[in-house]
């Protein structure tokens, strides 16, 4: 199954929920999401180390969006909570060593799939989603974005 986790979705509502606040504590964003203060916390920790927040320390201290929804991108967040996106070890040019790397008939073909999953979760801004659409196939920013991919079984290529 292919799902975000947790934490990722819940980073989501974060950023929501700061979008129209100059400065907020980690305590009223957990209140105001009913996600947990140490969850949050640790949420807050992510963003911050992606520069998607700022922090600012002391008593009147909290926490600041710096990144703007119409840029910020729903792959950037993937990427901030779950690592490089990538549906097969093979498929981003990982080091990862596969057990069937020379028995593989799939060999490279996930990596065109990959690449247009990628284009689109980067051309998916918070935005879009922040504003109501309920139907991902609206976004004319990122329709364009999942053209079909078809793979050649002969020669092992990928083309869009």
């Amino acid at each position: 199954m292919f799902r975000l986790s947790k934490l990722t979705d819940y980073g989501i509502v974060a950023i929501f929920a700061m979008a129209d606040k100059n400065l907020v504590s980690a305590s009223d964003l957990s209140v105001s999401t009913n996600i947990p203060e140490p969850t949050m916390a640790k949420i807050l920790k992510i963003l911050s180390r992606a520069q998607i927040v700022k922090s600012k320390r002391g008593p009147a201290g909290g926490y600041v969006l710096i990144k703007d929804l119409n840029i910020l991108s729903v792959g950037e967040i993937i990427e901030a909570f779950e690592g490089r996106i990538s549906m097969t070890a093979c498929s981003d040019n990982s080091h990862d060593v596969c057990q069937l790397e020379g028995l593989c008939e799939l060999s490279g073909r996930w990596s065109g799939i990959n690449a247009k999953l990628r284009d689109f979760l980067y051309g998916l801004k918070l935005n879009m989603i922040m504003h109501d659409h309920k139907d991902v196939s609206s976004f004319s920013d990122s329709k364009d974005r999942l053209k079909s991919v078809h793979i050649e079984n002969n020669n092992n290529e990928v083309s869009a």
